[in-house]
């Protein structure tokens, strides 16, 4: 390779490894350059980590082994070659919160704006793994801080992801953009409604309740720096709309109430902006607004349901205006479980017979068990699935076969959602 055997080359990775400088000094004696440093197969059954073409300095700089690392950069050792992942060993120090590492790499001349194959700067590392002085020390000597990844994320989305308010703060001093968006449109503000738990099991779990409260923090901190209240994903959602996605208790969600305080609106549920307006951000007349717009289609009841208990469905009467059935607000029938879409599917007349279709959703519509692709005329008895919900067409309207899910049931789907959307 670079003027070792095999053998020799392979005992010098370990030694780099295990902080063997001796080791090191003797297999180096000759001042060989360090350029493209691979390992040897009989070594990667042993040490997998060297399997990702990663040198000496490499293996020296995640472990902190600063003699070796000073010996390494005395023989000029790349500072910028990269393994199979594009990762310098200025990233593999930055991860593993080396902060006299980086100090070392960026005098001998490392690139501390370089990306990996993800897209990631040794910032991005620093601060998803929550390593506060590498932050600090990337950010002191003049490091960008608005480097987008292959998912248009900055270190300031990446902030939103953990609970440190000292690293959103350096981040905010050193100039971060709060209004940045990734490739989803979202900006930091979106990351912080889709990343709390706003279900009512996370009012009373004591750990969900400090991640809220950590949650209200960020959110005040960065619409202190404005941050628009208002910004809007590729999904035409600002994040009150993400919020109500995720049925949130917009009644008394101090969250909901501190976007709101800071004029923040509804954009796809542009309703709520006029009747919330009128309603005390603690009223409980605000949860009225959020219902559904066909709140006489269901039985009233004198009792509570318990949380296993199902709410029965009412027939839903077909017209002459068309009716859309989803999850939003808008939606003439909404339901709320989330195997529905937002808007989920329409019905409407067409020369005297009703025709349902499918608006992309994404679980369907099925009808007697088949499902449909483009418009499709009903029939008397036809057996609809929508998600979770089944109705039955009498001819002039829908008759549900199954009630509204359950509080236990929707806490859950809601749970593995927000699981999801953390991935």
């Amino acid at each position: 390779m670079f003027g070792l055997g095999r053998h020799d080359e392979s005992a010098l990775l370990n030694a780099a490894q295990l902080d063997d400088i001796a080791t090191v000094k003797r297999i180096l004696a000759a001042k060989v350059k360090l350029l493209n440093v691979t390992a040897s197969r009989s070594v990667c059954r042993e040490h997998p980590d060297i399997k990702a073409g990663e040198t000496a300095l490499h293996l020296a700089c995640r472990r902190g082994h600063i003699s070796v690392i000073k010996f390494l950069l005395s023989l000029k050792a790349n500072v910028n070659f990269t393994n199979a992942r594009g990762a310098s060993p200025l990233h593999l120090a930055a991860n593993a919160g080396k902060t006299q590492v980086l100090e070392m790499l960026t005098a001998a001349g490392a690139d501390q704006d370089r990306q990996d194959s993800d897209g990631h700067t040794p910032l991005h590392g620093a601060v998803s793994n929550r390593k506060m002085a590498c932050v600090q020390f990337l950010l002191r000597n003049g490091t960008d801080c608005n480097t987008k990844d292959t998912n248009g994320n900055t270190p300031l989305h990446e902030a939103m992801n953990i609970d440190s308010e000292r690293i959103l703060n350096a981040l905010l001093k050193a100039g971060a953009k709060v209004d940045e968006k990734n490739a989803h449109g979202q900006t930091p503000l979106h990351m912080v409604i889709i990343n709390t738990d706003h279900s009512a099991a996370a009012r009373t779990d004591p750990k969900a309740i400090t991640k809220r409260q950590h949650a209200l923090q960020v959110l005040r901190l960065l619409l202190s720096h404005g941050a628009d209240a208002n910004a809007i994903d590729v999904q035409g959602d600002t994040p009150l709309d993400r919020m109500t996605y995720l049925e949130g208790d917009l009644t008394t969600d101090p969250i909901a109430q501190a976007l709101r305080s800071a004029g923040g609106r509804w954009a796809r549920h542009q309703k709520l902006n006029s009747e919330a307006a009128a309603i005390p951000q603690s009223s409980p007349k605000l949860q009225a607004a959020t219902q559904t717009d066909n709140q006489s289609s269901k039985p009233k009841s004198s009792k509570p349901l318990k949380p296993h208990q199902r709410r029965s469905m009412q027939p839903i009467a077909l017209g002459a205006i068309p009716i859309v059935i989803g999850r939003e607000i808008c939606c003439q029938v909404r339901c709320h479980s989330l195997t529905l879409s937002r808007r989920h599917a329409q019905i409407e007349l067409k020369d005297g017979e009703y025709v349902i279709q499918d608006l992309h959703s994404n679980n369907g519509v099925n009808i007697n068990g088949i499902r449909i692709d483009g418009p499709h005329k009903l029939m008397p008895n036809d057996a609809i699935t929508l998600g979770a919900y089944e109705f039955e067409f009498d001819g002039t309207s829908l008759v549900p076969k199954t009630g509204e899910l359950t509080k236990k049931e929707l806490e859950a789907e809601r749970s593995r959602r927000l699981r999801h959307t953390r991935r």
